[in-house]
């Protein structure tokens, strides 16, 4: 009993350390954002993050996280928009799934699926996965969690790594659906306000603010919660005709995807080209 004691508090102590790493790095992190000198910020999650190419434009960055969480933007904005960056354009994506009541919980039984996708994204190690596995296996996946570690929860700005250049689109639609949405049904007011809210702060530190609805395929669409649909598509018709949203009128067909919510490289060159000149024009 006593070996077993002792090896419980030796795990449970590699535990506390590795979490306390993790979140001091990105409280640091996110606290002391790094970003190159530029003109045009991207933000927002995958979507934007893959799927718009930022050596495209003059002066841009892309520092779009993927999982990123629209309500979050405004604080990152605060630590970003200062006297020692020349950022006078920021554009924000927007998608079906921003548009969600909430955000499934990592611990919550009634989305057990999503919180298993949830944990093994954020936290590295999926544990039901991996007490169930071989033990080969279990060796795998332990040494990515150590490679990991190495930069936990940080990424780099876009290089196209996980996407295919060519290629058989992957129609991970049902995974996405229910990682994204889960048991939430229903479209969150409440989202409205903090778009509202994001271009208020921008122009008080006159800085342009334009949103973008990156491009989806239909498998996904087909899947998307009605009431989110429906809402957000009456929301965006009206959004769409200010000032602050770029249209981007293109076709895409399946070798543009990577999966349902995302472009591959040939997509995003075809999506970025498209954006670039509706910016330009905007400007």
């Amino acid at each position: 009993m006593r070996p077993f004691l002792k090896n419980a508090l030796l795990f449970s102590c590699f535990v506390f350390v590795y979490l306390t790493f993790v979140f001091a790095f990105n409280f640091y992190n996110e606290n002391h954002p790094k970003i190159p000198k530029a003109n045009i910020l991207f933000l927002g999650d995958s979507h934007i993050k893959y799927q718009v190419i930022p050596d495209s434009f003059i002066n841009a960055y892309n520092y779009g996280h993927s999982g990123d969480v629209l309500i979050g933007l405004k604080w990152k904005l605060e630590k970003i928009l200062n006297p020692n960056n020349s950022i006078d354009t920021i554009i924000v994506s927007l998608g079906y799934h921003n548009f969600r009541e909430f955000y499934p919980s990592f611990f919550d039984i009634n989305v057990h699926d999503a919180a298993n996708q949830n944990i093994s994204r954020y936290l590295f190690i999926n544990d039901w996965y991996f007490f169930k596995t071989t033990r080969l296996q279990k060796m795998v996946v332990t040494e990515n969690f150590f490679d990991k570690i190495k930069k936990p929860l940080r990424e780099i700005s876009y290089l196209g790594y996980f996407i295919e250049q060519n290629g058989q689109m992957n129609d991970s639609s049902n995974s996405s659906i229910s990682r994204l949405y889960a048991t939430n049904k229903r479209f969150n007011h409440e989202i409205i306000k903090t778009i509202e809210q994001l271009i208020k702060f921008c122009n008080s530190k006159n800085v342009k603010c334009f949103f973008i609805f990156p491009p989806t395929h239909q498998t996904y669409l087909k899947r998307v919660p009605a009431e989110i649909k429906v809402q957000t598509d009456r929301f965006m018709n009206k959004f769409s005709k200010t000032s602050y949203f770029i249209p981007i009128e293109i076709a895409l067909n399946d070798s543009m995807f990577f999966d349902g919510d995302h472009l591959n490289s040939e997509g995003a060159r075809v999506y970025t080209h498209s954006l670039k000149q509706a910016l330009y024009n905007k400007k």
